[in-house]
Formats: structure tokens, sequence, C-alpha cells
């Protein structure tokens, strides 16, 4: 197993609050700036919804292809050794499946409402 130093950790934990920071604001911005955008618009609460999805899913497919072309730039003119060219690959593998699953929801929440 691989030991890892306390800035690593440190890092690491600075990154994740960050992450949670920038979901937290970003939620607070939606949710004050969708009933006035309603409102201008005149868009009923499932017009609203398709909007958003519909941004939601534009968003993380260009985060998906963005983190693909690093990926690639990574792997290509990198030369990295064994065990960073590993995590590099993990962390890129998550980073892509989690843009994946969100791209997914917001697809579903897209066209998850047709019945109504």
């Amino acid at each position: 197993m691989v030991q890892t130093g306390g800035r690593s950790r440190n890092l690491v934990l600075a990154a994740m609050i960050f992450a949670v920071a920038m979901t937290f604001i970003d939620q607070t911005i939606v949710s004050i700036a969708v009933p006035n955008i309603q409102r201008e618009l005149r868009l009923s609460s499932t017009g609203v919804q398709w909007v958003v999805s519909v941004i939601g899913v534009l968003v993380f497919a260009g985060f998906t292809a963005w983190n693909t072309q690093q990926l690639k730039n990574e792997y290509l003119y990198r030369a990295m050794g064994g065990d960073t060219l590993e995590r590099s690959a993990i962390l890129g593998a998550l980073s892509l499946y989690l843009n994946f699953i969100n791209m997914f929801l917001s697809t579903l929440q897209l066209f998850g409402q047709r019945d109504q």
C-alpha cells in the first residue's frame, strides 16, 4: 500500500471542502434565480424544469468532453511513472463516471415526465 503524506491528505480535504462549498453556492444561486426566470419568461414549472434539465445535459456533456480531452493529453504528453499514472487514471475515470451519472440524471429529468 502506498503511504501518503500529511500534505497530500490536506490538499485532498481542501479540494473536497471546496467542491462541496461550490455545490452549495450553485444550488443557492439556482434556487434564487429560477423563480425570477420563471416569472419573467412566463414559463410553467414544467417548462422551467425542462430548461434546467437541458442546461444540465449540455453542461455535463461539455464536462465529459473536456475531461476526456484532459485524460488523452495527460496520457500522450506527460511521461509519468507508474504510481502517478495509476492515480491519475483513477481520478480521471472517477471524474468521467460522475459526469456520466449527472448527465444521465439530467436526461431522466428531461424525458421522465412525459406521462403528464
